[in-house]
């Protein structure tokens, strides 16, 4: 019994490697279906709520155009406030170079010795090539949202038809459950996108003030940047209050309204991420800040800079999916999640008897 234990275990985990090998392989494929799949579990409701008055094919029609523009004016935004500081970056190079060499100075000098490689191979000129590169890459999202808007359309049209077929089977049926766990999941992605988008906005609007208040340059700049940072948990809102601390200092040179840049931003992402967050999501997204992590880390490794975004719903989606199923629950338990979601329509099943 203890072998076959240790068979299925072993199994299990080879499953899970090669499922996740077959994702970074197959990204071209699966990564623009699951922001499809995303997409439509946030704007269903909408298009749900728009066939009540036209037709079927104009309502999937108005919510695609709609998520369209949504998603065009996210990338607008980013472009737009990533493109002016880059420019200013870009054009004071020598002063990030030189803020760089007096830091490791500094820490040289204090014991702490950076070390020979990274000291001699490091420039600020390397690192703005670096980051154009990355921009340059932003251009393979054109084919890429192409094709997730295709499998949206798709989905828009075809999601209602699916939902009636899988209603014909009885209560308690694999579909049923199926069925009643997808609607689970997507709820709470909708809780996920609609919390995180208030955080967001909140914070990208605090952040804005708090730097136009010290006289830091690219303030509306810097509020997008952090609106658009905090959707990824911890890693984005760390980025997102670094990234305008060096920046002010270099700009101002004041090292002191550095000091205060960075702990008025630190203080305004405790309050939003601990005390706001919590009460707007109401413990529907509970999960353990280890699979968060793990997560961002996870799909961010197999899918680049999408996977960062897309990492924490896909957590969401797992574990909806592993506490619907009593065989599953313990994962779970694991991930921080609930235990078992069942219908609660749905008929129980006999106890077994030894």
């Amino acid at each position: 019994m203890a072998g076959f234990q240790g068979a299925r275990v072993s199994l299990t985990v080879i499953a899970v490697l090669i499922a996740l090998w077959s994702a970074k392989a197959a990204y071209v494929f699966l990564a623009p279906l699951t922001l499809a799949i995303f997409v439509l579990a946030l704007v269903w409701p909408a298009q749900k709520a728009l066939q009540m008055h036209v037709p079927k094919v104009v309502a999937a029609a108005v919510t695609l155009v709609g998520a369209t523009l949504v998603l065009a004016l996210f990338g607008f935004a980013i472009v737009w406030a990533s493109g002016a500081v880059w420019s200013n970056v870009a054009a004071q190079s020598e002063r990030y170079q030189l803020l760089y060499q007096s830091v490791t100075g500094w820490l040289e000098k204090n014991g702490i010795v950076v070390g020979a490689l990274w000291a001699d191979g490091f420039n600020v000129n390397w690192m703005l090539r670096a980051v154009q590169q990355a921009f340059s890459r932003m251009s393979q999202f054109t084919s890429f949202l192409m094709v997730a808007v295709a499998y949206l359309l798709t989905g828009l049209i075809e999601v209602d038809a699916v939902e009636k077929r899988l209603d014909r089977f009885s209560l308690g049926s694999s579909a049923k459950i199926m069925l009643d766990t997808c609607r689970t999941t997507a709820k709470k992605l909708r809780t996920y996108i609609w919390v995180r988008t208030v955080i967001s906005l909140l914070t990208g609007f605090c952040f804005g003030v708090v730097i136009y208040a010290l006289d830091v340059p690219l303030a509306p700049q810097w509020a997008v940047i952090a609106f658009v940072l905090n959707y990824i948990p911890f890693i984005g809102p760390l980025i997102a209050t670094i990234l305008p601390t060096v920046f002010g200092l270099v700009q101002l040179g004041d090292p002191w309204t550095a000091f205060v840049l960075f702990s008025t931003l630190t203080v305004v992402q405790f309050v939003s991420g601990n005390y706001l967050e919590p009460v707007l999501s109401g413990g529907m997204l509970t999960l353990s800040p280890f699979v968060i992590l793990a997560s961002i880390f996870l799909w961010t490794f197999l899918w680049g800079i999408y996977g960062t975004f897309i990492g924490v719903p896909i957590a969401i989606a797992v574990a909806s999916f592993a506490a619907s199923s009593p065989s599953a629950a313990w994962l779970a338990a694991l991930m921080g999640a609930e235990g078992p979601e069942r219908d609660p329509d749905a008929i129980p099943e006999p106890p077994t008897t030894a």
